[in-house]
């Protein structure tokens, strides 16, 4: 689970980052006595340099993680595409993505997880897109159907809405944008997301979920929404469900 506060001075500091780091975990799964399923391991992610995959200045931890595509080759490799993010506020921080191949050794209970290459991935949206300076909120991913597209939420001003980066370059197809003006008078920000089919494929959709706040300097997403908060305050969670059928395999931004 991520900490929102990574980076963000002062709640993260060294003596925080020493009492409870920010790690990216493996479970390999079975059953224990009972037959319930529990993780008979669990250990950090190790890179193919022997780093855990834990907080790193400037960079924050892993927020985000879906597991890619499998090699069609050998069954036993596959990717998973992580979304690193840093600082607590909406204007600006830190995010990217790296897309790691790793490899599961072994069989039965003795199976385990070795990373064998990690590669920066998206550059086009989280170092091009937003204006010099500024950062995109990088936050979840979601590979549709045909293993072709990425879609990647971000929560940042500067990027906030839900772009499609092709799975093999990490190149920006489309950006769907706007959707934090849909409701006057808070800062509607995309979350979560997921889907079903691709671009141009009847029946195909992409849902995305939002959080919202009034003031984007002052966002507080956890505070409840309810008495004894002021209803001034109160803000409202929108659920969007784009149209994929209606979208074309070319470079472009839809806005909302």
């Amino acid at each position: 689970v991520w900490k929102f506060y990574d980076d963000q001075f002062p709640i993260w500091n060294k003596i925080s980052q020493y009492m409870a780091n920010d790690c990216l975990y493996y479970c390999i799964a079975g059953h224990n006595a009972e037959k319930q399923p529990v993780c008979l391991k669990t250990e950090i992610v190790v890179d193919e340099n022997g780093q855990q995959v834990c907080h790193k200045d400037g960079v924050g931890a892993v927020h985000g993680m879906t597991v890619g595509n499998t090699d069609p080759k050998d069954p036993s490799r596959f990717d998973i595409l992580l979304v690193f993010t840093g600082r607590a506020t909406l204007t600006n921080g830190e995010s990217s993505m790296k897309k790691v191949s790793v490899q599961v050794l072994g069989s039965g209970d003795g199976r385990d997880l070795k990373v064998l290459k990690s590669q920066p991935f998206g550059v086009d949206l989280f170092e091009r897109y937003p204006p010099k300076g500024f950062d995109v909120g990088g936050d979840h991913a979601w590979v549709d159907s045909t293993g072709r597209h990425v879609w990647v939420s971000c929560f940042r001003q500067m990027g906030v809405g839900a772009h499609m980066l092709d799975y093999e370059t990490g190149k920006l197809l489309h950006s769907v944008t706007g959707l934090d003006k849909y409701i006057p008078g808070q800062y509607t920000y995309t979350a979560g997301l997921h889907g079903v089919g691709t671009l141009g494929q009847k029946g195909s959709y992409l849902v995305i979920a939002t959080c919202s706040c009034h003031d984007i300097n002052i966002c507080i997403p956890t505070v409840p929404w309810s008495v004894p908060v002021p209803q001034s305050l109160w803000s409202t969670g929108v659920l969007f469900v784009v149209d994929l059928s209606s979208l074309e395999h070319s470079v472009q931004t839809i806005q909302v």
